[in-house]
């Protein structure tokens, strides 16, 4: 992106630019008929505001990919709290100049006091909606959803995570992408190339079902199917698996992979779980904000595969009713298979701003074991809620037990 110099320059890109964009609250909306290299009249030029031009920059580092919903989300949470704001990450952003020219340039914008901050906040909550209108548009396609992995972007707001018998204030500060679905034997063997559920259709029909969850793996074997979707999709693996040592005769692809020494990492700053850039587990915060998003008490016939409906194994994925963020369905979040998330129980973690233990599974000599969300098949509704949660061993996989993935979105 070319740096942008001189007043009048900065004038005309807005003019050329962004006024088709913000028009519905900008003070300038019959600018938009202009473009790059016409004459544009000077009672225009002079309506161009402070908060116009602050507009127009963030407009184009997001049209470019210099910033992303995180950063507008960021600067959208800020504003509603009088925090000071901070739109550039050296982590997440790739631009053609160096990043701190940006910084400088915002800066400038963020400290003229004349300022419209309402504009502004309403420009930035716009511009969120937006991107979660365009989300459902591509995701109202006709998917395969057994070969294909659908994602929908989840922009979450503060909510309470239970811990005794109160809910205590948990805020999630950047939004993420989940899967809509578990993880099916599709999508396992799409990746792994082995069948390891259990569940498996009889002798000559087939060696899978292709939409039935993937379950009987164990939750280092789900890592590794993070790890190689993510390099699939030219992402940076989340796990750094370098350190572990592996039991002899386990196996990723057959779901029974076991560690029996070393130590996991995270590919981020600072091992931050939360700024990994591939996919991975969800922690039991991301799990549960959308199980709270949406209250099935007295409907869970219609939402989830339990014992008073399954027959007593899995079924395919997305064939009951889906809780919705946003409009965007997440199907049998509460029920089919449990899944694994990445943390220990909150009942055991500090909660408020990004919530997540450390201690599991870096602590390798500890309990070895990390929470499951949601109800399996064999679920009693008793077991239905959204802070309901089983322990798993990290070395065994359960018939009723699969994941699903998420990613930290820029």
């Amino acid at each position: 992106m070319k740096k942008i110099v001189g007043k009048m320059s900065f004038i005309l890109f807005f003019l050329a630019y962004s006024c088709l964009t913000v028009s519905s609250v900008a003070a300038t909306p019959q600018c938009g008929k202009y473009l790059i290299g016409q004459t544009v009249p000077q009672h225009l030029v002079a309506q161009v505001t402070p908060t116009d031009k602050l507009i127009a920059y963030i407009s184009q580092l997001h049209k470019s990919n210099s910033i992303g919903n995180r950063q507008l989300l960021t600067m959208a949470k800020a504003l509603e709290t009088g925090s000071p704001i901070t739109l550039i990450s050296e982590h997440f952003v790739k631009i053609d100049i160096p990043s701190q020219t940006h910084r400088d340039q915002l800066d400038q914008y963020l400290n003229d006091p004349s300022l419209d901050l309402t504009l502004l906040s309403r420009w930035l909550n716009q511009q969120l909606h937006q991107s979660a209108k365009d989300d459902r548009d591509r995701q109202k396609t006709n998917l395969d959803i057994s070969r294909t992995p659908v994602f929908h972007a989840v922009y979450p707001e503060s909510f309470g995570m239970l811990r005794g018998s109160n809910l205590m204030p948990v805020r999630l500060t950047h939004p993420y992408e989940m899967m809509s679905t578990p993880v099916t034997q599709q999508h396992w063997f799409d990746i792994m190339g082995d069948y390891p559920s259990h569940f498996q259709p009889k002798e000559g029909k087939g060696k899978m079902y292709p939409n039935r969850p993937v379950e009987s793996v164990t939750f280092w074997s789900a890592l590794v199917f993070a790890n190689k979707l993510s390099i699939k999709n030219g992402l940076e693996p989340a796990y750094d698996l370098s350190e572990l040592k592996f039991k002899k005769g386990t196996s990723a692809a057959r779901g029974t992979l076991e560690v029996v020494s070393g130590e996991l990492h995270f590919n981020a700053p600072n091992e931050n779980f939360y700024l990994t850039l591939g996919y991975r587990l969800p922690t039991n915060a991301e799990f549960e904000y959308l199980l709270r998003h949406q209250n099935i008490k007295g409907q869970e016939l219609e939402y989830v595969w339990f014992d008073a409906n399954s027959s007593g194994e899995t079924h395919d994925v997305g064939t009951r009713k889906a809780i919705t963020h946003e409009g965007l369905p997440f199907y049998d979040l509460y029920g089919n298979v449990r899944e694994f998330v990445q943390d220990a129980s909150s009942a055991f973690t500090p909660l408020g701003d990004d919530p997540f233990t450390r201690e599991s599974p870096f602590a390798f000599e500890s309990a070895r074991a990390s929470p499951t969300r949601g109800g399996g098949y064999k679920a009693e509704k008793d077991w239905i809620g959204p802070a309901f949660h089983h322990t798993q061993s990290w070395e065994r996989g359960d018939d009723d037990l699969g994941f699903r993935l998420v990613r930290t979105l820029p």
